[in-house]
């Protein structure tokens, strides 16, 4: 078994090093692009990046599958995917700082293990004071998704989502830190 798991380790790798070598230079003009298209940090397209490149490690044979029916584009579309996941990570950083104040992460940076962290923290310590829908909509308010998104994933209207939450937020002030 090991040398299968060796084999397929060492198929991987080569997969991946080879989208390096074709790919990564025009991959990397893309994500600048994308970066100055929706109007994000340039430092952005470094960190989607290797999160194409992580996803292309952890999730090998179905990435693999793609890129041979659909090429070079289908990069694109995880590089934008990507991309516009860090731009909700860098919004969910700054609603956490807003809503979580004091407890929030000082090292965390967007998509950072801590903000996630500090997301789970603050929600279990409110859990008790909301009902499983608002505590929900909280985590994904937190998370940085757009009222629209959040709509969608709860099956109602994004204006109603952003009611609840600045409810929430009123409800919940007593308990959370003063700034």
């Amino acid at each position: 078994m090991s040398t299968q798991k060796s084999s397929h380790e060492k198929e991987r790798d080569e997969f991946v090093l080879g989208i390096y070598g074709s790919c990564h230079k025009p991959l990397y003009l893309q994500a600048f692009r994308l970066c100055k298209k929706y109007g994000f940090d340039p430092s952005f397209a470094d960190d989607a990046l290797q999160e194409l490149y992580r996803k292309l490690l952890y999730k090998y044979p179905a990435i693999a599958a793609k890129y041979e029916k659909h090429g070079r584009a289908y990069l694109y579309k995880i590089l934008q995917r990507e991309l516009l996941s860090l731009k909700r990570k860098d919004k969910s950083l700054k609603r956490i700082c807003d809503v979580i104040g004091e407890r929030a992460p000082r090292e965390a940076k967007p998509g950072h293990y801590s903000t996630e962290e500090a997301i789970d923290s603050f929600l279990r310590d409110i859990e008790k004071l909301v009902s499983e829908e608002e505590l929900e909509t909280l985590r994904y308010y937190l998370e940085g998704y757009a009222m629209k998104e959040i709509g969608e994933f709860m099956a109602t209207n994004p204006s109603t989502v952003g009611v609840r939450i600045h409810r929430l937020r009123r409800r919940l002030e007593p308990h959370l830190p003063a700034d």
